[in-house]
């Protein structure tokens, strides 16, 4: 019986302790993980010591660089330093060459055009306006038989180098022409000083090319020459007899002893780009353009007087024409109006072949649209359709 107690005692104390570990599992649990996880980082934190103890520290490599410098280490800088000290340098003397021939010649010619026109310069009191290092203009109005005149003075380009080699280059190939000092004289006439006409003196070299860039020398005149002309010059006109009325005297004279300081004369009713309509009115100019040549400071001079009494020239002798003359210009003139009709009609006729090929697409649209019994509706109203159309046709055969 003591015995028995004894066990019974002993299981229950048992029972008792197991409870008691069974609640602090686990806690105990836990901190073995801790204690664990420690131990693993020191293990790895030692075994890392250990191998970086191991490795021996390689020092840094020093860059290669020269350890003396000179000049020659400097030559592509250098260079392009004198390339760009030049470049600026040719830009300043070139333009500044280019605007002491610009002021020689206005100055030459200036007295002589106070006494033409009534106002030379512009609005602000400048006489010669500046458009760029090589382009300047002179503008003149305040003379009779003329509204304005209109003088671009345009220089070689001797400030830019780039461009004066790629002209030099694209003048031997021929696809652009040699840079030259010259003038450019755009005159606007009075709207009554003349009859409307076109005609040009140009130069037998660049003729075609000419002709063929402006429409009024295209559509309206035929080249020949004239034996008032030397021959490296050709006339472009819409009449030879208005060529002898145009080209006697001092027209002649001057041109002929210009020499290589003329480039071409053209006088014109009409734009030289092609116009969408033909109108029956332009406003009437001049177009003259000559080389400034130092040396032949007189054929320069002839020529700005030409320029100035050009206006007179045609009031006094182009005023009326002789018949023969005026219906060589209405013929002309029907001419170039029958062809600009004929174009006219044939883009009034692609309008509206594209509005109906636009109707009848939208018409196909709709029609698709519908019921298959309304489509056989449409069908047939359109057999109705064409058969009638057929009908009428056959009636108007017979």
């Amino acid at each position: 019986m003591g015995e028995g107690k004894n066990l019974g005692n002993l299981t229950i104390k048992n029972l008792t302790t197991a409870k008691r570990l069974g609640t602090q599992t686990p806690r105990l649990f836990a901190i073995m993980i801790r204690v664990g996880s420690s131990l693993v980082a020191l293990f790895v934190s030692t075994v890392l010591a250990e191998t970086k103890d191991d490795q021996t520290v390689q020092p840094p490599t020093p860059l290669a660089y020269p350890t003396k410098v000179s000049v020659k280490d400097f030559l592509f800088e250098i260079a392009m330093l004198c390339f760009f000290a030049a470049y600026i340098a040719i830009w300043y003397v070139g333009g500044n060459k280019n605007l002491a021939l610009a002021k020689k010649w206005t100055g030459a010619q200036l007295e002589y055009l106070r006494s033409q026109f009534a106002h030379v310069g512009d609005n602000s009191g400048n006489t010669l306006v500046k458009d760029s290092p090589n382009e300047y203009v002179l503008y003149t109005s305040g003379r009779r038989n003329m509204k304005f005149a209109h003088w671009f003075v345009t220089l070689y380009p001797r400030n830019d180098v780039t461009t004066a080699i790629a002209n030099r280059v694209l003048a031997l190939a021929g696809w652009e022409k040699p840079a030259k000092d010259h003038v450019t004289v755009t005159v606007t006439l009075d709207d009554n000083v003349s009859e409307g006409f076109v005609f040009a003196v140009l130069p037998e070299a660049t003729s075609k090319e000419l002709r063929a860039d402006r429409f009024d020398l295209k559509k309206f005149t035929k080249t020949s020459q004239h034996s008032k002309l030397p021959n490296n010059l050709v006339v472009s006109c819409e009449s030879s007899e208005l060529a002898d009325v145009l080209l006697e005297g001092k027209v002649a004279d001057v041109i002929r002893e210009a020499g290589d300081a003329f480039n071409s004369l053209i006088i014109t009713c009409y734009p030289a780009v092609a116009p969408e309509s033909l109108q029956e009115f332009y406003p009437k100019t001049i177009h003259f353009d000559f080389n400034i040549n130092s040396s032949d400071a007189k054929a320069s001079s002839d020529l700005v007087q030409l320029v100035c009494e050009l206006p007179d020239i045609l009031n006094a002798r182009c005023r009326t024409f002789r018949p023969e003359i005026k219906n060589k210009l209405r013929k002309n003139r029907e001419e170039v109006l029958k062809e600009y009709a004929k174009i006219h009609a044939e883009e009034r006729a692609e309008e509206l072949a594209k509005k109906k090929a636009d109707a009848k697409k939208a018409e196909e649209e709709r029609v698709r649209k519908l019921s298959p019994a309304e489509q056989r509706k449409w069908e047939e109203k359109e057999r109705a359709k064409e058969l009638k159309k057929s009908q009428k046709k056959r009636v108007k055969k017979s």
